[in-house]
C-alpha cells in the first residue's frame, strides 16, 4: 500500500468513521436534518450562479447516489452479498445529478426533496435491525459503514 493510499484511509477513520461510530442512526438523521435546514436558508439567499448551480447539482448527485448505495447494501446484506452485487456499486454519482438547464429554484427543492429522503433513509436505519458489519463501496474512499456513509453524506 502506497503512503498516498496510507494516509487517505487514515484521513477516512478519523473524519469520517469514528465520528461516525460514535453517533446513533437517529442523532445521524436529526444532525442531516438541521444541516439540511441551514443550507437551505442559505440557498434561498444566495443568487444561483452558474457556479453556484454546478456546486448545488453536484451535493445532489452524490446524495443520490450515496442514498442509492445505502439501500442496496440494506438489499444485498452483508460484504458477501456486496461482493455478489459487485455490479450494482460500480457507477457514479454524475447520473445522478440534476439536469444542467436546471433553474436555481427547481434546484432547491430538488435539494430539500433529496436531503428529505436521506433523513428518512437514516431513520427507517435507526428503526431496522440492519447489519452493523456492512461495508458499502465508494469509488474513491474505499469501503465505509452505514453511519460513515450518512456522515459523509
Amino acid at each position: 500500500m502506497s503512503i498516498q493510499e496510507r494516509v487517505k484511509n487514515a484521513a477516512v477513520q478519523v473524519l469520517i468513521e469514528l465520528p461516525a461510530k460514535r453517533r446513533k442512526f437517529e442523532q445521524m438523521a436529526q444532525k442531516l436534518e438541521t444541516a439540511g435546514q441551514r443550507l437551505e436558508t442559505r440557498l434561498e439567499k444566495a443568487e444561483g450562479t452558474p457556479e453556484q448551480k454546478r456546486t448545488l447539482r453536484h451535493i445532489i448527485g452524490i446524495e443520490r447516489w450515496g442514498q442509492r448505495r445505502l439501500w442496496l447494501a440494506v438489499r444485498y446484506g452483508g460484504e458477501s452479498g456486496v461482493r455478489s452485487a459487485e455490479a450494482a456499486f460500480s457507477d457514479a454519482h454524475h447520473a445522478y445529478k440534476p439536469a444542467d438547464d436546471a433553474t436555481w429554484d427547481e434546484l432547491i427543492a430538488k435539494f430539500k426533496t433529496t436531503r428529505q429522503e436521506t433523513v428518512k433513509l437514516a431513520r427507517y436505519l435507526a428503526e431496522t435491525d440492519v447489519d452493523e458489519t456492512v461495508r458499502v463501496p465508494h469509488n474513491d474512499l474505499g469501503p465505509l459503514s452505514l453511519r460513515g456513509w450518512l456522515r459523509y453524506l
